[in-house]
């Protein structure tokens, strides 16, 4: 099988009180594809004839299919000695037996520290799309590869507590808050630095006017965005990008399918990265400050 190349944009962060350098290798919405006959097979119509312009979409013109994008870049991230590899959702398109399986093994086999939060495609059909069902059958069996809890899972060492919470629904839930906040505050509590990572990313102006501009609509999560009407939301908008208190050091997210960074009126950066479909990642060194 022909694989993708990665094509990195490395950027490097300093952080006030980190204890030494962090490297992350991010990356996002890869919309693997995979399905094997015998489940192509037993699927109702509707789903069976879903899938073929998915996988042209995200394979077509590639000498390669968008599964085979995911082995390539976790051995990238050995390849880079990366301290986190961490996936920001999309990174199946659909919850398939196939996929299911390709992700638990990359993720079980992988010499990295791996830490993955769902988007929203990961764990529903169009058919079948974000319902209870959906997240009864498929969001329990991702959450058991993520390790998620309170839709929220967590990376902590010695300098760093990596905190990746589920945005894919547009919103956020009010125990998804809660295990931000907690985060934040131990992160706090014991001087290590607090990045953030989540699918939908959060409001900023600039980043609304390029998001128009390619999908004809906002796609953030906050203050004028999905959400507003939420209190939970918002209160978390407000934490991670107004306050200062509890605001991350760094926010990662993805969704948007190109690159993008910002900074929120609090002074918090935000790194958006391109489709991992097609290679692209970012390498985010943190370093003292």
């Amino acid at each position: 099988m022909t694989y993708p190349t990665p094509k990195p944009i490395f950027n490097t962060v300093p952080v006030k009180g980190l204890k030494r350098d962090f490297r992350i290798l991010h990356f996002t919405d890869l919309h693997a594809c995979a399905l094997d006959e015998a489940e192509k097979a037993a699927m109702e119509p509707v789903r069976r004839d879903y899938i073929p312009p998915r996988q042209g979409l995200f394979g077509g013109g590639r000498p390669y299919p968008s599964e085979a994008a995911l082995p390539a870049l976790m051995g990238y991230g050995e390849e880079i000695a990366a301290d986190l590899i961490l996936m920001t959702g999309d990174i199946i398109d659909f919850p398939s037996e196939a996929n299911l399986t390709l992700l638990a093994s990359c993720v079980d086999s992988c010499k990295v520290p791996v830490l993955y939060v769902t988007g929203n495609h990961d764990w529903s059909y169009a058919d079948d799309y974000h319902t209870e069902n959906a997240a009864a059958t498929y969001l329990t069996r991702v959450d058991a590869i993520s390790g998620a809890a309170d839709h929220a899972a967590i990376y902590e060492d010695d300098t760093v507590l990596v905190c990746a919470v589920d945005s894919g629904l547009d919103r956020i839930r009010p125990e998804t808050l809660e295990a931000y906040l907690t985060a934040a505050r131990r992160a706090k509590a014991y001087g290590k630095a607090l990045i953030l990572a989540l699918h939908v990313p959060v409001h900023a102006e600039t980043l609304v006017e390029d998001t128009v501009r390619v999908w004809r609509q906002e796609l953030t999560i906050g203050e004028g965005a999905f959400g507003k009407d939420d209190p939970a939301t918002m209160a978390f908008y407000n934490a991670v990008a107004v306050e200062s208190d509890l605001a991350p050091d760094v926010v990662i997210a993805g969704h948007v399918h190109f690159d993008h960074e910002d900074l929120f009126p609090n002074g918090t950066p935000q790194y958006i990265t391109d489709i991992a479909c097609d290679g692209h990642c970012r390498v985010l060194t943190l370093t003292p400050n």
